[in-house]
C-alpha cells in the first residue's frame, strides 16, 4: 500500500509543471518552457546510468554510501546550473531562470534520494516529503499565476514543490565536484554501457525533438511537446518499478499473462486518453496548448499507448537483459522514433508529423516485448 501510495506522490509531483503549463501556457509560451524542460530532462535520463542503476547493480554493503549522496548533491548542482542558463537564454528573465535552476536541481536529487529509499524499503518519509511538495506547488501556483507572467509563475511554483519535498524527504548533502569523478571510477564497468544506452534514448527522445522546433515553429513546437507530456503518467508508472522489476521471477516476466495484462494497461491508459482529450474537445473546457492538443485525440491516445510499452519492457531489459542487446534496441528505437516524425513534419506538416511520432513509438513497443521475452526465454 505505501509503495502505491510514492507511486502517486511521485507522479503528481512530477508531473505538475508540465501539466500545469498545458492549462495555464500559450502554445508558443509552451514551447519556449519545453525547450528549457528538455534541458532537465536530459539530465534526469542520465542520472539512472550515471548514479541510480550502478547502485542497484552492485547491490554491495554501503550501496548508497556518503559517495553515492555527495555525487548526487554535485549531479543535481550541475543539471540545475546548465537548466538555468538554458531558461535565461529562452525568456531573458532572471527569475525564470533562478526558477528553472531550482526547479531543475532539487528535482534532480529528490529522484536520486527516493530511488535508495525505494531499495531500502524507507518510503514513509519520501512519500510526505512529496505531498508536502504538491500543496506548496499548488499554493504558489494560485497565488503566483494571477501577478505574475505564465512562464514566470510555472517555474516558481515547480521550484518551490521541489524544495518543499526536498527539505522534508531528503537529507542534506553537501556538493563535492571531485564525488562525481570518484563515483565513475568506481562503477565505471557499469556506468559504460549503461550510458551508451541511454546517450541513444536521449539522442532520439530529445536531441531529435529540438531539431522539431525549426520545422514546427515555436507553436507547433509546443503542440508536439504537449502530446510528449501526455505520456508522462504512463512513464512514471514505470520508473519506479525498477527496484521491484529486479526481484521478479524470470517464468513469471516471460508468461503470456504478464504480456497480456501489461499490453491490456497499454491500451485502457491509451483509451482512456484519447477520450479525456474527446471530451476537453466536445465541451471547449481545455485552455492553453491543451486546446491544440485536443483536436489530436486519437493520435493521443495512440501514443500513450505506445511509450507505455515501450518504457514497461525497455525498462525490463535494462535490469535483466544482456546490455548488448539492449543498446541493439534503443539505436532501432532512436532512428524509428527520432526520424519519423521529423520527416514526416517536413513533408506534410504538424498533423503527420504528430501521426508518426504515436505509430513510431507504438511499433518499438512491440519490438520491446518481443526481444525482451526471446531474450529472458534464451
Amino acid at each position: 500500500m505505501l509503495l502505491a501510495l510514492s507511486a502517486v506522490t511521485n507522479g503528481v509531483l512530477s508531473l505538475l509543471p508540465p501539466i500545469a503549463g498545458l492549462f495555464t501556457l500559450s502554445a508558443v509560451q509552451y514551447g519556449l518552457f519545453s525547450a528549457v524542460y528538455l534541458v532537465y530532462s536530459l539530465g534526469y535520463s542520465l542520472l539512472s546510468p550515471f548514479l541510480l542503476e550502478p547502485s542497484l547493480r552492485t547491490q554491495g554493503g554501503g550501496t548508497f554510501s556518503g559517495l553515492f549522496r555527495s555525487a548526487l548533491a554535485s549531479y543535481a548542482l550541475l543539471v540545475g546550473t546548465i537548466t538555468g542558463a538554458s531558461g535565461l537564454i529562452a525568456h531573458h528573465s532572471w527569475l525564470a531562470a533562478l526558477g528553472a535552476a531550482t526547479a531543475a536541481g532539487a528535482s534532480i536529487y529528490r529522484y536520486g534520494t527516493r530511488y535508495a529509499a525505494m531499495y531500502t524499503n524507507r518510503v514513509l518519509r519520501v512519500c510526505l516529503g512529496e505531498a508536502v511538495g504538491i500543496i506548496a506547488f499548488l499554493t504558489i501556483a494560485l497565488l503566483a499565476f494571477p501577478t505574475l507572467e505564465g512562464v514566470d509563475a510555472l517555474y516558481l511554483a515547480w521550484a518551490g514543490g521541489g524544495l518543499a519535498s526536498c527539505a522534508l524527504a531528503a537529507v542534506p548533502q553537501r556538493p563535492r565536484v571531485s564525488a562525481l569523478g570518484a563515483w565513475y571510477r568506481r562503477n565505471r564497468a557499469h556506468i559504460r554501457p549503461l550510458l551508451a544506452d541511454s546517450g541513444l534514448m536521449a539522442v532520439g527522445g530529445m536531441g531529435t525533438q529540438y531539431l522539431m522546433l525549426p520545422v514546427l515553429g515555436v507553436g507547433g513546437f509546443g503542440v508536439y511537446r504537449a502530446l510528449s507530456n501526455l505520456a508522462g503518467p504512463a512513464r512514471l508508472l514505470v520508473v519506479p518499478m525498477q527496484p521491484v522489476l529486479k526481484r521478479v521471477g524470470v517464468g513469471a516476466l516471460t508468461s503470456l499473462r504478464y504480456a497480456v495484462g501489461v499490453a491490456a494497461a497499454a491500451v485502457f491508459l491509451g483509451a482512456a486518453t484519447a477520450l479525456l482529450l474527446l471530451g476537453l474537445q466536445q465541451s471547449d473546457l481545455a485552455a492553453g496548448v491543451l486546446a491544440d492538443m485536443s483536436q489530436h485525440n486519437v493520435i493521443g491516445g495512440i501514443f500513450v499507448a505506445g511509450v507505455l510499452l515501450t518504457s514497461f519492457w525497455s525498462v525490463v531489459a535494462r535490469v535483466r537483459v544482456d546490455s548488448r542487446l539492449v543498446l541493439r534496441t534503443r539505436l532501432v528505437q532512436t532512428v524509428v522514433v527520432g526520424l519519423a516524425p521529423l520527416i514526416a513534419a517536413l513533408v506534410s506538416g504538424l498533423m503527420w508529423g504528430l501521426s508518426a511520432y504515436a505509430g513510431a513509438y507504438l511499433a518499438v513497443g512491440l519490438l520491446w516485448l518481443v526481444r525482451t521475452r526471446q531474450a529472458l526465454n534464451a
